[in-house]
């Protein structure tokens, strides 16, 4: 027989869990999952309003509601590269680049509000 690894392993009993809980849940008490019990509803970015200014504003916000975030979780993960580095030069130099990139990108994100306010200005 196969020796299976632990990763692929866990992955099958996550599956078969996953799939046990779903056979069941629409077959307790003979009872059907009621419809529509979980939905999930995404606001489109590119609501139009009217004018230019506020679709471009709609897309920045977008893009700050996702990419904060994200920014978050890359410096998250430089920390923890960094914490567990065990003095490995290249694992270093690694969480500090990641660190530097997660700054540029937020930095990035931030500057755009402020840029698109002062275009809008000059024009205006």
């Amino acid at each position: 027989m196969k020796k299976l690894s632990a990763r692929k392993a866990f992955f099958t009993v996550v599956a078969s869990a996953i799939t046990a809980l779903g056979a069941t849940s629409s077959a307790v008490a003979g009872t059907a999952a009621p419809q529509n019990s979980f939905k999930v509803t995404i606001k489109n970015p590119l609501a139009f309003n009217g004018t230019i200014d506020q679709i471009i504003d709609n897309i920045l916000n977008f893009l700050l509601t996702i990419g904060v975030p994200i920014a978050g979780l890359m410096f998250v993960w430089a920390g923890f590269l960094l914490l567990t580095s065990g003095g490995q030069e290249k694992t270093v130099a690694t969480a500090k680049k990641t660190m530097i990139y997660a700054a540029i990108g937020l930095a990035v994100l931030i500057l755009s509000k402020g840029l698109v306010a002062l275009v809008k200005t000059i024009i205006a």
